[in-house]
């Protein structure tokens, strides 16, 4: 029992380990949530997801009823008995393929007298009844599915949007994650340059003091002494000038991250191999731009082809007399209805078409261009990229030597200091020169993974 709880827990530290947060990767989730622009381009997302969503606003629906009465004061005794009366009901609904059907209820009653010769009286007044009904189909003689399209392009448009904001909120990611880790990468050189230059100076104060007890005892000069200050405060100008480039850094860390711990500047940097995205954000938004167009270009066509129209009606006309619905006037009804087809061909003689195709072809060329443009950056990029990460591997193989001699080398003056062979300035030159062989090591790997990191992202281009 207590061998498989060990191996349960020494799993569960492997585990944390590998999928612990870098430091890097800390940075870029505090943007995520930080940055203005990445925040904007969420709400975008958002905004074009509640749009698709209620999608059928572009196909609204119409229900409209009216009630309307008149009157008027040709017989006095029935001066407030509606001459006419009037209920309707209207429905109308858009549908896709520039599609519209509309229907129309109504009932409609009007006074009439019964005997013209008779006095006119409430008793003597018939009404007439009207029922009636009217259907209407309208359709484009152009729909999408006519032009190859098996769906609705409106409803890609608003599907196209939800991708255009996505990858738009990519693009902001990704340049803001650029920019961080640039940052990062200067603010870990700079921490290491601040360092060594500390170190160097901690040594030519030891040395300049050594000197100055050597000078009362005669054994040298004053300029031996004034020539070694010289340099030691060339050396203080450098690290003055690392640490404002690495204010500079932080500040920029800042300004894209918030506040967060300075501890774990030199934590393990992510695998430079690993594509922040599946495909260049770049190219696939000019690629959705590409659909976009295909899309309106079908819903122009369709919105601007001749219309279809059918149209039929039917009513009844029935004579009561008031008693509804007994003592008819004329003891019959009779029924109207009829049928009506027509086309508009307007849009035959308008410009429109024309247009619309011009401009598609305009903007498709745009597109086009815009691609084979980026794509040729993106091949510069790759090379640069290829060629940064030849160059650092080349300097790493070199520092990587000229540190194991050094630390050789700083390992042998230790020996020799400690059997008073040497002084301790030589030993702490040394270890100095050993130590700056190390930060040229380990800058030399950053940057080495930094240009592999950003060649990596470029994931359109193979190796």
């Amino acid at each position: 029992m207590m061998k498989k709880f060990v191996v349960l827990f020494v799993f569960f530290c492997c585990f944390s380990v590998i999928n612990a947060e870098t430091f890097l990767e800390n940075l870029w989730k505090k943007a995520g949530e930080y940055d203005h622009s990445i925040y904007a381009s969420s709400i975008n997302v958002q905004h074009a997801m509640d749009l698709l969503k209620y999608k059928r606003a572009y196909y609204p629906f119409s229900l409209v009823s009216s009630l309307s009465n008149s009157f008027n004061d040709l017989y006095s005794d029935v001066t407030w008995y509606p001459a006419s009366s009037t209920v309707r009901f209207s429905i109308s609904q858009k549908l896709p393929g520039s599609l519209s059907i509309s229907a129309d209820v109504g009932y409609a009653v009007s006074r009439g007298v019964v005997d013209l010769f008779s006095d006119v009286n409430r008793e003597a007044i018939g009404f007439i009844h009207n029922p009636s009904l009217s259907l209407s189909l309208s359709h484009g003689l152009h729909p999408f599915w006519t032009q190859g399209f098996s769906k609705d392009p409106q409803a890609l448009l608003l599907e196209y949007s939800v991708e255009e904001q996505k990858t738009n909120k990519e693009i902001a990611e990704f340049g803001i994650f650029q920019t961080i880790t640039y940052n990062y990468m200067q603010l870990r050189k700079y921490e290491r340059q601040i360092k060594m230059m500390q170190q160097i100076i901690a040594v030519y104060d030891k040395n300049i003091q050594a000197m100055r007890e050597s000078y009362t005892t005669g054994l040298c000069s004053m300029s031996d002494i004034w020539a070694l200050e010289n340099v030691r405060w060339d050396y203080f100008e450098d690290l003055s000038e690392y640490i404002d480039q690495k204010h500079i850094a932080y500040r920029a860390l800042r300004y894209c991250c918030g506040e967060f711990s300075e501890d774990g500047y030199f934590d393990i940097l992510p695998d430079a191999k690993c594509a922040l995205y599946a495909e260049n954000p770049n190219l696939s938004l000019i690629a959705i731009k590409k659909k976009q167009l295909d899309a309106q270009f079908v819903l122009n066509r369709q919105d601007n082809a001749p219309v279809l129209t059918f149209s039929g009606s039917f009513q009844e006309y029935t004579t009561l007399q008031k008693q509804f619905p007994t003592n008819y006037i004329d003891d019959k009804n009779y029924f109207d209805w009829s049928f009506t087809a027509a086309v508009d061909l307007s849009n035959l003689f308008s410009p429109n078409a024309k247009l619309i195709k011009k401009n598609y072809e305009y903007n498709n060329s745009l597109y086009s261009h815009e691609f084979s443009n980026y794509y040729e950056r993106l091949k510069d990029n790759c090379s640069y990229y290829n060629s940064m990460m030849q160059l650092y591997k080349e300097q790493l193989e070199q520092a990587t030597e000229l540190c194991i001699n050094r630390k050789k080398y700083m390992e042998e003056m230790k020996v020799l200091h400690n059997n008073g062979g040497c002084t301790v300035i030589d030993r702490l030159k040394a270890e100095y020169e050993y130590f700056s062989a190390r930060c040229i090591v380990e800058n030399n790997s950053d940057f080495l993974w930094y240009y592999t990191w950003l060649r990596t992202q470029e994931n359109e281009l193979s190796d």
